[in-house]
């Protein structure tokens, strides 16, 4: 599968094509920045970024180089003139390695991600379920790297390498509105997708899914939502503990009783991302590409996703960029009408992400004062009624009416 560009998410997706410029083949293509090359004279945060990289940089040891390179080599009906770099970077528990090899008669650039954390069956299941999702969502498929190879037992995966800048850039630099509302139908349309039912790749259920009598999968979100209140009552606590005592008081703007009562009946399951936030999404030209596929798309509850792009948003410093790319995005997943206990639930799911993320980078003991200050600040943001994540929602409302039926979670189809 090649590039997928934004222009042609755009030709699928239902939105207006006002930002659209034509190309010379009559094909809509979009600018997504100035000049079309978001951040070229954006210098800020240079080194600190610099900085950051290499302190996360890892200088592999010959044996483990040597032993990735013979496990790739022996996958020679798929990829073959293999290289890989000499250092890695740590990421997510794991490391990051860059690498260059044949496939096909060309050249392909990719990652080599190893995670020496994750069980070789939830690789299997991941390789699978994109195996099965590729060919019956193929339309969907283009954003996506694709997987070149999997080893579960060396907890290796080697993904395509895409190039460009995080969204979370590129929306401060005027990138097309249109664009970021085919994301929003994009992830819906990927969240909607037909999940794997036959023995032989079903994803692994725990007691929180069930298959109803004519096949479909269902998701218990309440019991989910449960996991997710305790897990922020613990950061909530974590960071009492350090000093910083309205973290406590977070339940205080919700109805956590209702919104559990909301999602009384099992809502139907769907594909899920599980880290779908701004860093994750690559601005390149007009094409868009969503990285960070640790694992293959899994399938569970898929409000999450949405909410963990909300408060990314929120966590973002340009407020009002946020808001503007926040309501082009609804309108293209939401695609009609946001109704109140949807919007509810996003708030209270983003504000709980946001506990989390205060809690590890405080305990991560990085920054000194500095940190601290700044993590009491957005908490007395976040627990506002006014400037929490469902701040986000007040420009979106414009756009998107509020319903009176709750959908609960449900996008449109």
């Amino acid at each position: 599968m090649g590039r997928f560009s934004t222009s042609e998410l755009i030709r699928q997706a239902p939105v207006s094509d006002k930002a659209c410029r034509h190309a010379g083949d009559g094909a809509p293509r979009i600018a997504v920045g100035p000049a079309n090359c978001p951040g070229r004279h954006d210098m800020s945060g240079v080194n600190l970024t610099i900085a950051r990289g290499l302190g996360r940089m890892v200088l592999l040891s010959p044996y483990r180089r040597r032993r990735w390179l013979a496990v790739l080599r022996e996958d020679s009906a798929r990829l073959s003139e293999v290289r890989i770099g000499r250092c890695g970077r740590r990421a997510n528990g794991g490391l990051l390695v860059r690498g260059v090899a044949r496939q096909d008669g060309r050249q392909r650039r990719f990652w080599l991600k190893w995670r020496p954390d994750a069980e070789p069956a939830a690789l299997e299941e991941s390789r699978d379920n994109m195996r099965w999702w590729r060919e019956r969502h193929g339309h969907l498929a283009g954003p996506v790297p694709d997987l070149l190879g999997c080893w579960p037992g060396e907890r290796l995966l080697a993904v395509e390498h895409r190039s460009g800048i995080p969204l979370s850039r590129a929306m401060r630099m005027g990138m097309s509105g249109d664009a970021i509302g085919a994301l929003g139908w994009w992830l819906r349309e990927f969240a909607a997708g037909e999940a794997p039912y036959d023995a032989t790749i079903l994803p692994r259920l725990n007691a929180h899914a069930r298959r109803r009598s004519d096949g479909r999968l269902e998701i218990d979100a309440a019991a989910l939502l449960r996991i997710r209140v305790e897990h922020a009552d613990r950061a909530a606590d974590c960071l009492h503990t350090a000093g910083i005592a309205r973290a406590a008081l977070w339940r205080r703007r919700f109805d956590i009783p209702r919104t559990l009562h909301a999602y009384a009946q099992p809502v139907r399951a769907g594909f899920i991302h599980g880290d779908f936030k701004p860093d994750n999404v690559l601005v390149a030209a007009d094409e868009l590409s969503i990285i960070d596929w640790w694992t293959a798309p899994r399938v569970s509850w898929t409000l999450p996703d949405v909410a963990a792009f909300a408060g990314n948003l929120w966590l973002e410093r340009d407020r009002r960029a946020a808001r503007r790319v926040w309501a082009s995005f609804a309108g293209g997943y939401f695609c009609g009408a946001l109704d109140g206990t949807t919007r509810g639930t996003i708030d209270l799911l983003a504000t709980m992400m946001c506990l989390g993320h205060f809690a590890r980078t405080l305990t991560r003991g990085v920054g000194g004062t500095l940190l601290r200050r700044w993590i009491t600040e957005a908490l007395e943001r976040l627990l506002d009624d006014g400037t929490g994540p469902a701040a986000l929602f007040d420009e979106a409302d414009a756009r998107i009416p509020i319903a009176a039926s709750s959908q609960t979670g449900a996008a449109c189809t």
